[in-house]
Order: C-alpha cells, then sequence, then structure tokens
C-alpha cells in the first residue's frame, strides 16, 4: 500500500492521526510543499515506522520523515512557529 497510497488514503487507513495530518497540512503552508510532497513524508514516516514494527506512524517516525530533505525543518523552530 504505502508505494501506491494517496493523501486521501494516508488521512483514511495509513495509520496517521488527524493531528499528524494536520501537522503536515500546516508544515506544507509554511513551507510551501506539494501535496506529492506530502504524501512522501507520510510515506516516508510510515516506512520509518514499519521499520520500527510500530502499528501506526508515531510523532518521532513523521518528524524524522521532515527531516530528510533539501532544506531540513528544525522540530524547535517549526513548532513554535505553529503555535
Amino acid at each position: 500500500m504505502n508505494a501506491t497510497a494517496s493523501l486521501n488514503t494516508f488521512k483514511e487507513v495509513g495509520g496517521v492521526s488527524k493531528q499528524q495530518i494536520q501537522l503536515i497540512e500546516r508544515c506544507s503552508q509554511k513551507q510551501l510543499w506539494s501535496n506529492r510532497v506530502q504524501v512522501k513524508f507520510l510515506r516516508l514516516a510510515r516506512t520509518i515506522a514499519d521499520l520500527n514494527k510500530e502499528v501506526i506512524v508515531t510523532e518521532e517516525a513523521l518528524w524524522e520523515a521532515m527531516t530528510y530533505q533539501r532544506k531540513p525543518l528544525n522540530k524547535a523552530l517549526v513548532q513554535k512557529r505553529l503555535l
């Protein structure tokens, strides 16, 4: 499923919480990410969670996925901006 999952699929059955989807959406607005980039992060977070034998995507897996990009996110800075 992970290789072909769309953003809607992740929202419905991807083991991603509503709060995590909202975090991705808020970050994407600030960083000007496309839906394609959002899906890549969710796929990577799902893979990280799978490798850690997690049933659901953890916050740590999501943050780790978002740090693997050309301009990595600083978790503390992003959380400060989103509050």
